[in-house]
C-alpha cells in the first residue's frame, strides 16, 4: 500500500510542475525570414561543412593505414616462445598442478 501512495504522490509531483508551462513563441520575425529563404531557395547554413572530408585529407589517411598494414605484416616476430613444455599430466597430479599443490608439504603433523 505505501508503495501505491509513494506513486501517487510522485505523479502529483510530477502533473503540478505542468502548471506553469507557457507556450513557446518564436523569435520576433522569424516567419518572415522562413518565407524569404524559402522563396530564395538558399539552404540553411549547417556545421557540417567544417567535417568534409577533402580529397588530400582522405588520400592522407589511406596512406597512412596502408603503411601501417605493411609495417606490420612485414615486421618479424620480436619473441618465439622457445620454452620447453611440460609433459601432460593426468589425473591427481594434474589437479594437484593446477592448485599449486606439492606432496612434498605435509598438511597434518
Amino acid at each position: 500500500m505505501e508503495l501505491h501512495s509513494e506513486h501517487s504522490e510522485r505523479t502529483e509531483r510530477v502533473l503540478s510542475s505542468l502548471d506553469g508551462i507557457q507556450r513557446a513563441e518564436p523569435a520576433p520575425f522569424f516567419y518572415t525570414r522562413l518565407r524569404a529563404r524559402m522563396k530564395e531557395g538558399t539552404p540553411p547554413q549547417s556545421s557540417a561543412s567544417v567535417f568534409q572530408l577533402r580529397p588530400a585529407l582522405l588520400a592522407a589517411s589511406l596512406l597512412l593505414v596502408l603503411m601501417l598494414n605493411i609495417f606490420f605484416l612485414v615486421k618479424p616476430a620480436s619473441k618465439i616462445n622457445t620454452e620447453t613444455q611440460k609433459p601432460r599430466l593426468n589425473g591427481i597430479q594434474a589437479f594437484a598442478e593446477s592448485y599449486n599443490l606439492d606432496n612434498t608439504s605435509a598438511l597434518y603433523e
